[in-house]
């Protein structure tokens, strides 16, 4: 698990949330389970600074829904790391790669890329300090 915070677009109050994840390369990628049901991914439709609590240690990051083409390698590696989310997806023993193709069409996925620093951690920290602030 991995615990995302983010200062909410709308109310600008501080979210803080576990999630499962799952990495492709540095990028963490994470799927709402039911998306439909959840609002937290929404804040990602434009790019999110974000707080992530990795077991690594903590990361500042920049969210953003998975578009294009990305969603299928993103969709795979997740489907790898925890298969029981095939079932929800409806992919059943024998699925196809055109069948995750599909899934991946109607999934939402949500990247968080983690930012670069220029080696004193001083963006990092900036990023940090901006979500913490009033929390």
């Amino acid at each position: 698990m991995v615990e995302v915070t983010y200062r909410s677009p709308s109310s600008g109050a501080v979210v803080r949330f576990p999630v499962q994840y799952v990495k492709v390369a540095d990028d963490v990628i994470a799927m709402p389970g039911h998306a439909e049901g959840k609002r937290w991914w929404r804040a990602f439709r434009s790019p999110r600074a974000v707080r992530l609590r990795l077991p690594e240690g903590e990361r500042a990051a920049t969210g953003l829904i998975v578009a294009g083409s990305d969603r299928f390698e993103c969709l795979d590696a997740y489907l790898r790391r925890f298969p029981s989310a095939r079932r929800v997806l409806g992919l059943e023993n024998g699925f196809t790669p055109a069948d995750v193709m599909k899934a991946a069409e109607r999934s939402v996925l949500v990247r968080f890329r983690p930012d670069e620093t220029g080696g004193d951690g001083s963006e990092r920290a900036g990023v940090l300090r901006a979500i913490d602030d009033e929390d």
